[in-house]
């Protein structure tokens, strides 16, 4: 139940890993008792009122702590079922996306800053970016921007060479900046920006 102290810049990195993993491996984790698809609503709803906060006021924090608590809750309840379906067994905990908690566990040091390695044309819309992989990292983040305007969250993956940027506009071009999320401080330093042209 870590996660419920996670940063905010973290949280939707960690839930992903959890999304991923439970539904990478039906067999092993049937019928959970949070639909998936309601998991990664939730999980783009906490993330866009995140990005809201950067340039918003008291209302858009509000409804930042709003998604945020929707989210935690969601992953109390697949916390404790993933424990029952494990029974103690650590790899499955793991192959959830969850964390194994662990009595005197000294937390792992700062996460080094990833690059970005390339940025391709994925399909309309969607960008696709390979980062350079950062050792202990949960997942990653991406955010984009236009001209001078604020970072907004992109997309997240727990593959540095598979992060897919989302709902992004044909003819823009887009600066795109990653960082690895996990280690003692929740998350690593923003990769260099690069520039990319949405197709």
């Amino acid at each position: 139940m870590a996660f419920k102290k996670s940063l905010d810049g973290s949280l939707g990195g960690f839930a992903t890993g959890v999304h991923d993993g439970l539904g990478g491996n039906p067999a092993l984790f049937p019928n959970p008792p949070v639909d998936l698809d309601d998991l990664e609503t939730a999980i783009m709803a906490y993330q866009s009122a995140y990005g809201e906060t950067e340039m918003g006021g008291l209302a858009e924090t509000q409804a930042k702590k709003m998604r945020r608590a929707e989210l935690i809750a969601f992953l109390r309840q697949l916390a404790v079922f993933v424990e029952r379906v494990a029974n103690g067994d650590e790899a499955i905990i793991m192959a959830a996306g969850f964390i194994v908690a662990r009595r005197g566990y000294t937390p792992q040091g700062p996460l080094g800053k990833p690059g970005i390695r390339r940025v391709l044309h994925w399909m309309s819309t969607q960008l696709l970016v390979r980062a350079t992989r950062v050792p202990n990292a949960r997942s990653y983040e991406a955010q984009v921007r236009t001209g001078d305007g604020p970072w907004q969250p992109a997309g997240t993956s727990t593959k540095a060479l598979r992060i897919i940027l989302k709902d992004l506009t044909p003819g823009v071009l887009y600066e795109i900046r990653v960082r690895a999320i996990g280690g003692s401080t929740g998350c690593s330093d923003w990769s260099d920006q690069v520039q990319h042209m949405c197709m």
